[in-house]
């Protein structure tokens, strides 16, 4: 990507966020990252930067996944959000989709299709992965 960015990874799955920080190290070298392991955490990283653009794992809300989805998009209304779903919460991912989020991303992903859906969120695109399954 030409210009710098603010990503924020939201996940209290430390390989996940750790896989998914050494990717985007990696790839976007116009990256300031940012990694939170619980939902205050995030919320105090969103209140007091400007983040561009946020994964958010669903498991982080609790049994309030959808609401904590819905209060972050309506706070913070610039930040991209991409769901981080698992097999635990996949069926959401589709409803996220239609609250605003702009992709969502199962587990498992590989580290190919994983740049693929960050580029496609960072171009303005939404990011859906194959749903025949969920």
């Amino acid at each position: 990507m030409p210009h710098t960015y603010r990503l924020l990874v939201a996940t209290g799955h430390i390989k996940c966020r750790e896989a998914i920080m050494t990717v985007a190290r990696r790839h976007f070298a116009e990256t300031e990252l940012y990694s939170a392991d619980t939902l205050s955490q995030s919320l105090d990283i969103l209140s007091n930067q400007r983040i561009g653009l946020m994964l958010l794992d669903l498991d982080l809300s609790g049994d309030n996944q959808l609401g904590n989805f819905k209060e972050i998009r309506q706070r913070y209304p610039d930040t991209s959000l991409v769901v981080l779903a698992s097999d635990a919460n996949k069926e959401l991912a589709p409803q996220t989709m239609t609250e605003g989020a702009a992709g969502f991303i199962l587990s498992g992903l590989p580290r190919d299709q994983l740049i693929d859906a960050l580029e496609q969120v960072l171009d303005g695109q939404l990011y859906q992965p194959n749903t025949t399954n969920i």
